[in-house]
């Protein structure tokens, strides 16, 4: 009688582990992908600033905290709510104040995907006027300058504050009474009290947007 031979099957566990390890690893790899893909479609804006978005889309403003910490800096530094603040301002000081806050202004805004380059025209713009300020000989055109520096901010601030922090709308609008307070046809040395008042207003509705 022939001998019958039995041969054992190898077992081929190892490859369908092999084919779940791989599996794994192709599911990972989508994953990740595409989270970074919604990174940066959420995204850098026209500026390469990356851009927020709040909940069903609005755009939400990433803040670059430099320009802002230094502007309410300088205002805690000045008091300018002191007498000894107003007593010693200057059109030179004015003029420091509206870069400041024109910098502060433009951290604030410049990732509003919304304001694209408008905003930084806008920024641009103020510094021009304080240059204006700072270098102008007739001290009756300071007021004007001063009075246009601040109106302008004032526009800007409330701009930023419809688009983007619904809740602010109260110092925004105090920025803006606090600016039309200053006349540009009076001296602007007769006027200490009202540009002290305006850069306090700016510093509090600051506050409330970065």
């Amino acid at each position: 009688m022939a001998e019958i031979r039995v041969e054992r099957k190898e077992g081929k566990g190892w490859l369908w582990a092999l084919l779940a390890l791989l599996a794994l690893a192709l599911l990972a790899w989508w994953y990740f992908s595409r989270n970074n893909n919604d990174v940066a479609l959420a995204g850098a804006d026209s500026t390469g600033v990356a851009a927020a978005y709040n909940v069903g889309g609005t755009p939400a403003v990433t803040t670059d905290r430099g320009g802002v910490d230094s502007f309410l800096a300088w205002v805690a530094n000045n008091d300018t709510t002191s007498a000894a603040a107003t007593s010693s301002m200057t059109h030179e000081y004015t003029a420091t104040g509206v870069r400041q806050l024109a910098d502060a202004i433009g951290s604030i805004a410049r990732g509003d995907s919304l304001g694209g380059s408008a905003v930084e025209q806008q920024v641009g713009a103020l510094n021009t006027l304080a240059d204006q300020m700072q270098t102008e000989p007739q001290e009756l055109k300071h007021a004007d300058l001063a009075h246009a520096a601040f109106a302008a901010a004032a526009q800007l601030i409330q701009d930023v504050q419809r688009r983007n922090f619904p809740n602010a709308s109260a110092q925004a609008g105090s920025v803006t009474q606090a600016a039309e307070a200053v006349s540009k046809t009076r001296p602007l040395l007769e006027q200490r009290a009202e540009v002290n008042r305006f850069f306090a207003s700016a510093a509090e509705a600051v506050r409330a947007l970065r």
